[in-house]
């Protein structure tokens, strides 16, 4: 049997099948490309950022951000940005920008979930429908042959199988990229809080040392 009169046997429910296969591949894909360090967290842009940070060269280290043009780069330069203010005004700010840059990386990743959680289903109608039909047509006849119902039952399984074999590969790609993003945002939360204490570090070096007024002095007497 080639796999055109397979997928004809197992009726129109295979047509969203074979789509939503496609689908997720094509998403996975996608979001490999996506997902790849060297645009979101290249190895020693953390590093190169705090060095020019410790060196006070902070116009050169934004525009090292600004020429890597990566997730962790945006998180860095908005720490860069906003130098000068409290500590947790930065953290916040970091943090915000770290939170978008992770809602990027999980686009259509949901799209993959639901495809491992609909296509089962719709494996599943597919044998129920087509249950259905067999026993309508074996129900007419008086007398049916057990290699008739045997053939109906087996071509209805055809649409299970199906979405278990869709189903069951979606999942695992789901999880492989959702385990990569959570590996990728730590990697960026790690670097970004380095550069955070960098970053209050110098600063805080060069902030005034607040000296008490000699002349609001009480003495007691």
């Amino acid at each position: 049997m080639s796999l055109y009169e397979f997928l004809e046997k197992g009726g129109l429910l295979m047509i969203p099948l074979v789509f939503m296969s496609v689908v997720s591949i094509s998403i996975f894909l996608e979001r490999m490309w996506a997902l790849r360090r060297s645009v979101i967290a290249p190895l020693g842009l953390g590093q190169a950022v705090r060095t020019l940070i410790r060196g006070k060269k902070f116009d050169e280290a934004e525009a090292l951000c600004e020429q890597s043009g990566t997730a962790l780069a945006r998180i860095a330069m908005v720490g860069i940005r906003h130098r000068g203010r409290h500590r947790a005004i930065i953290k916040e700010s970091m943090e915000e920008r770290g939170n978008a840059e992770v809602s990027h990386m999980e686009r259509r990743t949901g799209a993959i979930a639901t495809v491992a959680t609909i296509a089962p289903l719709l494996g599943l109608l597919g044998t129920v429908t087509g249950m259905i039909t067999v026993f309508q047509d074996i129900s007419a006849v008086a007398d049916p042959e057990m290699s008739t119902l045997a053939g109906g039952i087996w071509e209805a399984l055809i649409t299970t199988a199906a979405g278990l074999t869709v189903a069951i590969p979606a999942f695992a790609l789901h999880r492989f990229l959702i385990s990569r993003v959570d590996r990728l945002s730590l990697e960026m939360a790690d670097e970004s809080l380095k550069i955070l204490e960098t970053l209050d570090e110098i600063l805080s070096s060069t902030r005034p040392a607040t000296v008490p007024n000699a002349h609001h002095v009480e003495v007691e007497s």
